[in-house]
């Protein structure tokens, strides 16, 4: 697709990987920290409240995510993405980002009477909560992009990692005494206020009323083209759950918005990777070499990552359910088993948009988003019109599956990628996973095995499969790594092409 550069560009490029490495590992280990941290204080919210008390947190949750609607323009990818900055343009971007939130809040008002008649007073207090925390959330973006745009990742791991973990402690205590879900909706503005503290104050960014024309028309000209493809994603990723909750209940809401969370694990270990990868992508988006590079490595080890999971949740998911939640709560082993495939291909989808965003190609990610919604909407209404947990999952799979077709034939010209050979060798160890694990059931050797060992049985054989077929590959690609990390001279690394 393009020569490979020069000498003097190929050490420029390299400095410039070095420089996005340490921030991928600076913005990985503080976040997967955090994480561990925080999932094993979500656990234990989930398992104190139980499925019916937090489905009815998850619902009213999804209800406010929905409404993001009114603030999709994505400033955030807007400020990332231009090729210059000024006080003017974070001035405006503020300024609109403000005025989206205030809108929200009149939206949420507008249906918290209707929530009171039909789901009762406490969920209706639970979205005017959530939708202030909304407003927040929006205006943080633009303290959030200038320090990413300064690549101080240090910075930004420290505020996720704090901002994330002391609210989650906060809650954690507050279930301890008895508040119920409403420790949840305070764990959550308590997150987002903390988070735009620490990322104004951190930035040095300070708003000073230079709110002009010319930016933000610059701004809503990109940002505007995000629109429709974060409203459908804001569809995809949340009228799952608020179908289940108005059809079938709290319970059903949280044991589905529980086992999308198991499923969507390989999605936020790759956060960083993802935000980073943006970063990184808009700065060589002119240098095809090199874009090609960088995103043919990046989906090297994450297909592996995300398909290992995927292996867990379709050979494991009532035992992987019961050692994450408990017992109370296998009824979400039936719908995690369906998204396995949401599992394999959701984190990969993830990365295709960020390429598309970088490289400003943004209808084509409105295509892909429209018709991910197109399926999963009416997929989930007919779902839950017939009582079918079950089928929302799969409707949530179909999504997934359909979103990564469409994303390959969208990036066929724009990297020098072969999805087919980045997944065959994680397919075959699926396949070798599964042939092992269902011999063992059948020659009824799983059963001298404690129930908890199964998840971590299926990952074992995936990874040891993985190795056995491309273990010097995978040398190779952690060695070019650390010459780039090192910043020392490059060995020749394979081509994009797989």
């Amino acid at each position: 697709m393009s020569d490979r550069p020069s000498e003097k560009e190929d050490g420029d490029a390299r400095r410039l990987g070095r420089r996005f490495l340490l921030g991928t590992l600076q913005l990985g280990i503080g976040n997967w920290a955090g994480m561990l941290l925080n999932m094993a204080i979500g656990v234990a919210l989930a398992r104190i409240l139980g499925p019916e008390a937090f489905g009815l947190y998850a619902f009213v949750f999804a209800i406010n995510e929905l409404l993001n609607i009114v603030g999709a323009f994505s400033l955030h990818s807007a400020l990332i993405q231009s090729r210059d900055e000024s006080q003017e343009l974070y001035d405006t971007a503020l300024a609109i980002c403000f005025g989206l939130g205030l809108l929200g809040m009149v939206a949420a008002l507008a249906i918290a009477p209707f929530l009171w008649v039909h789901r009762g007073s406490e969920a209706a207090w639970f979205l005017l909560a959530l939708s202030l925390s909304r407003v927040l959330r929006l205006v943080s973006q633009v303290p959030r992009a200038r320090l990413e745009r300064s690549m101080r990742y240090g910075t930004i791991t420290t505020i996720q990692v704090t901002g994330g973990s002391v609210p989650n402690v906060v809650a954690l205590g507050l279930a301890l005494v008895g508040v119920g879900p409403w420790c949840l909706v305070v764990r959550d503005l308590l997150v987002a206020l903390l988070t735009l503290a620490m990322e104004a104050g951190f930035s040095g960014y300070r708003f000073a009323g230079q709110v002009r024309r010319q930016p933000s028309r610059r701004l809503m000209s990109f940002a505007r083209r995000l629109f429709l493809a974060r409203t459908t994603d804001i569809l995809v990723e949340r009228v799952d759950r608020v179908v289940a909750g108005a059809y079938l209940g709290n319970a059903a809401a949280g044991l589905l918005d529980r086992s999308r969370f198991l499923a969507d694990l390989g999605l936020l270990v790759m956060r960083p990777v993802e935000r980073t990868s943006m970063n990184l992508f808009s700065r060589v988006q002119d240098d095809g070499y090199r874009l090609s590079r960088a995103y043919s490595l990046v989906n090297f080890f994450l297909i592996r990552m995300v398909f290992a999971l995927a292996a867990v949740c379709l050979l494991a998911p009532s035992e992987f359910v019961r050692l994450v939640y408990g017992p109370d709560w296998l009824a979400a082993a039936t719908p995690l088993r369906w998204l396995a495939v949401h599992a394999a291909f959701m984190p990969m989808l993830s990365i295709v948009k960020v390429l598309i965003i970088a490289r400003a190609r943004v209808e084509r990610l409105v295509r892909i988003s429209i018709w991910q919604a197109c399926v999963l909407v009416p997929g989930a209404l007919v779902a839950g019109h017939l009582g079918s947990l079950e089928g929302t999952a799969a409707a949530i799979a179909a999504t997934s599956t359909v979103g990564m077709c469409l994303a390959v034939l969208a990036t066929r010209d724009q990297v020098d990628t072969s999805y087919v050979r980045l997944a065959l060798v994680p397919l075959a160890a699926l396949g070798v996973t599964a042939t092992v694990v269902f011999g063992a059931d059948a020659l009824g050797w799983s059963s001298s095995l404690p129930w908890w060992s199964r998840p971590f049985l299926v990952g074992t054989v995936f990874v040891l499969a993985v190795l056995a077929a491309e273990g010097s590959r995978m040398k190779v690609e952690l060695g070019y790594l650390r010459e780039q990390l090192g910043g020392g001279p490059t060995t020749t690394p394979p081509t994009g092409r797989g």
